[in-house]
């Protein structure tokens, strides 16, 4: 038997998976809370800084006039700028802590000041979206850092010095950039590293694990006793009695717990309803055998009648075996002996015509007329004949190597004398060379037979019929079509055409004469043959009866010669 995992198991699992979920949730939360708390602090430090910088700048360029101008009043000129003190007050700061402080341009004056990939993203931004500051997490030197670089703007006091005429030579040497207020003058660039920062996150994000996991196994112990206690001891209750009950303890009662921490409305209204099933099953187990004695006998009683239906309706099966045969050898031997006489009529009034004199037309017009009728007569017969031959299984197919040619041209030569009556146009096409097939050939020419006698006899007098050979070598078969310009078949019809004893509207039996058992004889003769039959036709358009044969071979004279030799 499949084991199955057991509900306590179940718990178990759901809330240890509920637990990990829960708790990966929140470290991912307090991570990425912390990180951006983080990152804001490093942000409002970076700005202070820079603000501060800017003003030692903003102090450095407004007193440069005072630096640069001598006790007596003239200027004197002494090399101390406000570049030069940014620079050196920012060089100090980063000497002094963990921080480091750049000033940085698109065009610098010193080579130091040339912006780094992240600096130069920065100058983007100011140039291309409009901002003034740009920050984020990126490394620096191998090391991740939080950077934060600010624009600073052409003012006023900077025209000294990189104003005026492009290229032109400034107090300190340098030629002039040409610059105008409001532009980009530079921007400053302050590095924070990241590591104090990270450790405490890291040990806050311990820290809240630790606390998360203690609270969640906590509440994890209390669910499951809870549960346990309040579902999975009284199930366990409730599966002993089931167990019990199963093994024939139908006497088995659930005690149902009352005004204790184990009971609830719900578990006592099952050990309820357990208990009343017990007690029903209990009353229909100790009636059970006398039931079962009375149904036992009813049973044998019932066994006894059917065996003697069952012997009533096996005789009567061999009595209808025996008139069901009795008729079928009744049919054959009464066709057999009307076909004898029948053929001999037919050879007599043949040779009675030849010998008549061919002036006597009412004589010759009553010969032709016996001779149709007994031809009919004799094809109504042969299809009796075959139908019961081959719903008796009595005729084998006898395979053997058939010229088609040959078939159609002995059915033409027999149905002649009909098609002439009915001044009809008879033609024998062939689209392509037809190989020899393997075949009955009896069964095909009374299929033939049957095909070209319905064709003659619902085709009007002046009427055509035709009768098409094809050969299909890539589908290995050949294909006999008999068309005529008769009355037609409506779809209706078309359905039951073939079944036994049908003739289209069955008010043309009275016109066209027939039986109806041409067509379902052609259906059962082409699945002997290993064939198909179907049918083509519209009112008034005439009909196409296309009969399907597989080939030996697909046209190949070597196979042919083979199955000669």
């Amino acid at each position: 038997m499949k084991r199955t995992i057991t509900l306590r198991a179940k718990l178990v699992g759901v809330v240890t998976l509920t637990m990990t979920m829960l708790l990966i949730v929140n470290l991912l939360w307090s991570y990425t809370r912390q990180s951006t708390s983080m990152e804001k602090e490093l942000l409002n430090e970076s700005r202070t800084l820079a603000i501060m910088m800017t003003s030692v700048w903003d102090f450095a360029s407004i007193n440069k006039d005072v630096i640069n101008t001598s006790s007596s009043g003239e200027y004197d000129y002494k090399g101390l700028h406000c570049s030069l003190v940014g620079k050196v007050v920012g060089r100090l700061f980063s000497v002094n802590s963990d921080y480091t402080f750049r000033f940085v341009n698109l065009t610098p004056r010193n080579p130091n000041a040339t912006p780094d990939e992240f600096e130069f993203e920065a100058f983007n931004s100011f140039l291309n979206n409009g901002t003034t500051e740009y920050y984020g997490v990126a490394n620096y030197e191998g090391m991740p850092v939080f950077r934060y670089v600010y624009m600073m703007e052409v003012k006023n006091d900077c025209l000294e010095c990189h104003g005026g005429t492009r290229g032109e030579i400034d107090i300190s040497g340098y030629p002039m950039e040409g610059w105008k207020i409001g532009d980009i003058a530079g921007a400053g660039s302050i590095i924070v590293p990241t590591t104090v920062p990270r450790q405490n996150l890291a040990d806050n994000l311990r820290q809240n694990a630790f606390l998360n996991v203690t609270v969640l196994l906590v509440l994890a112990v209390i669910l499951y006793l809870t549960l346990s206690r309040l579902v999975l001891t009284p199930m366990e209750n409730l599966q002993v009695g089931l167990r019990s009950v199963a093994k024939g303890d139908v006497d088995h009662r659930l005690i149902t717990p009352v005004g204790t921490m184990s009971s609830s409305r719900e578990i006592s209204s099952i050990f309820y309803s357990f208990n009343n099933m017990a007690e029903e099953l209990s009353e229909l187990y100790h009636g059970l055998e006398s039931r079962v004695v009375q149904r036992t006998d009813e049973l044998e009683k019932a066994n006894r009648m059917l065996e003697l239906q069952g012997e009533k309706l096996r005789i009567i099966n061999e009595q209808l075996q025996n008139e069901s045969q009795f008729k079928t050898d009744f049919l054959a031997m009464v066709s057999h002996e009307l076909r004898t006489p029948l053929t001999s009529i037919l050879a007599y009034s043949q040779l009675l015509r030849s010998t008549l004199d061919t002036e006597n037309d009412d004589a010759n017009e009553q010969l032709v007329r016996i001779i149709n009728n007994s031809h009919q007569l004799l094809e109504l017969i042969n299809n009796l004949l075959d139908t019961l031959r081959i719903e008796s299984g009595k005729w084998t197919v006898q395979n053997e190597l058939v010229d088609l040619y040959d078939t159609v041209g002995e059915t033409v030569a027999l149905i002649d004398p009909l098609v002439t009556e009915k001044n009809l146009k008879l033609q024998v096409i062939c689209e392509n060379e037809v190989p020899l097939i393997e075949s009955d050939p009896e069964l095909l020419f009374r299929a033939l037979q049957n095909l070209l006698s319905n064709a003659v006899k619902f085709t009007p007098e002046g009427g055509s019929i035709k009768i098409h050979l094809t050969s299909d070598e890539v589908a290995g078969t050949i294909s006999i079509a008999v068309s005529d310009t008769g009355i037609g078949i409506s779809p209706e019809q078309q359905q039951i055409i073939f079944d036994r004893f049908v003739q289209g509207n069955m008010s043309m039996s009275r016109t066209y004469g027939g039986s109806g058992l041409g067509l379902a004889l052609c259906r059962e003769i082409s699945t002997l043959l290993g064939g198909s039959i179907r049918v083509e036709s519209e009112l008034e358009q005439g009909s196409v009866f296309t009969l399907t044969l597989p080939a030996i071979s697909k046209g190949s004279t070597d196979d042919v010669q083979s199955l000669i030799d």
